[in-house]
């Protein structure tokens, strides 16, 4: 009798879950408050590609940033290219002289405070987050698939 009122519980909570009925709002609509400082955005071509510019001096816990990078991706109403990029200071925050695609080519004086660049492609599914140990012009980076 109890197994059977278990398996009953457990498959009512299953299907309540399963169709979103029984969650609570406050849940669905929790914000996570992320330490990466939103700077400005910008838009190329009616907002086919789209530049978000974030600054974060701290030490990056990798699993949060590919979170947050996640969660942008999601939120982007970017048709072709979303770039979230993290610099080192709100100061040094800034457009490449480029096209988004181009990145920063030449422009050492911004790259030097670049720290992370997500990108993402809606047309073709690529993404993918780059980390530099010091900053992009002079470090070495690492490369997550998202």
């Amino acid at each position: 009798m109890f197994r059977q009122a278990t398996i009953l519980a457990l498959t009512t909570l299953s299907l309540s879950c399963f169709c979103g009925c029984s969650e609570p709002q406050a849940k669905r609509s929790t914000k996570t408050n992320w330490p990466y400082k939103f700077v400005r955005s910008k838009a190329e071509g009616d907002n086919k590609n789209v530049m978000r510019l974030f600054f974060y001096s701290g030490k990056f816990n990798q699993a949060r940033l590919v979170e947050f990078c996640r969660e942008q991706k999601r939120l982007s109403k970017a048709e072709a290219f979303l770039y979230v990029v993290i610099f080192d200071d709100a100061k040094n925050a800034g457009f490449p002289k480029y096209p988004f695609t181009a990145g920063f080519g030449d422009d050492e004086q911004r790259m030097r405070h670049v720290r992370a660049i997500y990108e993402h492609n809606r047309l073709n599914g690529f993404s993918e987050l780059i980390i530099y140990d010091t900053n992009m012009w002079e470090g070495r980076p690492t490369t997550i698939k998202l």
